[in-house]
């Protein structure tokens, strides 16, 4: 008789946006959440678990033989995923109980989820084939040859893994987040917070929306709605400390120097600026938002087609 295998099934499905995030998006009183297709304006209802999927998407084939393909799907949901909506729920009341443990798995999420979604991915690879091109091109048979079409240059898939783990090692992203002030806004009542494809947005209202804002710009500002009533917003001490800050300053940070977590909950976002907040997590969308409201998305919706309303550049 053959022996079963102890290991189980390889996961297939991957979130490229946790599902168990998007459970804190689903209507009330239903298991389902409202999606919105940016290309065409269609809207419909699904199970967060069938939502932003893709199959094999986490998969490593470059592994060595006899490693897990599926081992990053596997830990991120053994270890991450298994403690995601506690600590969003904790953060979502003020962030009091947290613990020390929980605050690193969560600056953790934060970074895998902003780095490893198909458009920051994506723009990853763009870079890497750009300056690869560019070096190309000073080569003269090289140069040739793509011109005539003999060749061509393919950013592979190892890409993408070598490039989060490289980031991840660094501790920079960690280093920025964790010295961050982390506002938890309260939802206006009656209104939702929306979250997308991309639902770790970053940007510098003091830049023009088409420039990328780096995470370590002085003025850039991380958005992470937790849930449809909670709104995580990180911004830098030294846009409140200093007297006339330079927006656009880059700051200096010795990667996982770190201290204490400053967490400010307990304030409800005004109205307009909660319409702002949608809407810019729509602009940095690549596809599909998702929301517990059909009104507050289809609003959002007819926003972005007429460009309006723009970041704000205080509150």
């Amino acid at each position: 008789m053959q022996k079963k295998s102890t290991r189980g099934k390889s996961p297939r499905q991957h979130h490229t946006v946790s599902h168990t995030y998007l459970d804190g998006f689903c209507v009330p009183g239903t298991d389902q959440v409202v999606v919105l297709d940016l290309h065409n304006g269609d809207v419909r209802k699904q199970r967060p678990a069938k939502v932003m999927r893709r199959r094999d998407y986490f998969r490593q084939r470059h592994a060595p033989k006899g490693t897990d393909e599926f081992i990053l799907e596997r830990e991120k949901g053994r270890w991450l995923e298994a403690q995601l909506k506690t600590i969003i729920a904790k953060l979502s009341r003020g962030g009091h109980d947290l613990t020390e443990d929980e605050l690193i798995a969560f600056i953790l999420h934060i970074e895998l989820q902003r780095l490893s979604v198909p458009k920051q991915a994506d723009f990853l690879k763009s870079i890497a084939k750009g300056f690869i091109e560019n070096f190309a091109l000073t080569i003269p048979e090289v140069a040739d040859g793509l011109r005539k079409g003999l060749w061509k240059i393919e950013i592979k898939d190892e890409f993408r893994f070598t490039s989060l783990r490289y980031i991840l090692k660094s501790g920079e992203y960690f280093t920025y987040i964790s010295r961050m002030v982390w506002n938890v806004w309260d939802v206006p009542t009656g209104y939702a917070f929306i979250t997308s494809d991309n639902p770790v947005t970053i940007f510098n209202p003091y830049m023009h929306p088409s420039e990328l804002a780096g995470i370590g710009l002085l003025g850039s500002i991380l958005l992470y709605p937790l849930t449809s009533t909670h709104c995580l917003e990180l911004i830098h001490p030294e846009t409140e400390s200093e007297k006339s800050p330079d927006y656009l300053k880059p700051i200096q940070v010795e990667p996982l120097d770190v201290g204490g977590i400053h967490i400010r909950a307990g304030r409800v976002m005004p109205s307009d600026l909660a319409h702002t907040v949608n809407c810019l997590l729509g602009m940095y969308a690549e596809r599909y938002l998702v929301s517990s409201s059909i009104d507050v998305l289809q609003e959002v919706y007819e926003s972005l087609k007429i460009g309006k309303p723009r970041p704000p550049k205080s509150h």
